[in-house]
């Protein structure tokens, strides 16, 4: 029974304050230790083998960075949530084993800048050496939504 509640609350979305309610130590504190749970999460998918330059863990480290990065500027819109929400996403694909596929959400309702860098993104995972770039190319992703939320 306490393994079912562990691997329950392993797959649960991490969850942030309210905006309204980031007002105390409390609340920030048990927001830092959901971002720490995601990362401990990620550093344990690259102890079982899943290498830093792995094209969806890089993404997963981008999209948690991402949304420290917002929270950490008091940004309080929904962008924080939602990046962090897309961490855990890929996170608990790799865990079960799951393909988590290549899209990238435009969070937040982020607009879509520079139609000819996400051309060249897509075109690079077509590339014959695009593992040497996985890692840079799905950070650059994730910061193409970043500046489409920031123009927001």
């Amino acid at each position: 029974m306490l393994a079912l509640f562990a691997a329950s609350v392993m797959a649960a979305e991490p969850q942030l304050t309210p905006p309204s309610q980031r007002i105390s130590d409390e609340a920030i504190y048990a927001d830092h230790a959901q971002y720490q749970a995601q990362q401990d999460r990620l550093e344990a998918i690259n102890a079982a083998g899943r290498p830093l330059a792995d094209y969806h863990l890089a993404k997963a480290q981008c999209w948690l960075d991402v949304s420290f990065h917002e929270y950490s500027r008091n940004d309080r819109s929904d962008f924080p949530q939602a990046a962090l929400a897309q961490s855990a996403l890929i996170a608990e694909a790799l865990e079960s084993g799951n393909d988590p596929g290549t899209d990238t959400p435009l969070v937040n309702d982020a607009k879509r800048l520079r139609p000819d860098l996400w051309q060249r993104l897509g075109s690079l995972h077509q590339s014959p050496g695009f593992s040497c770039a996985a890692a840079l190319a799905a950070c650059a992703e994730v910061e193409l939504v970043h500046a489409g939320n920031e123009y927001n």
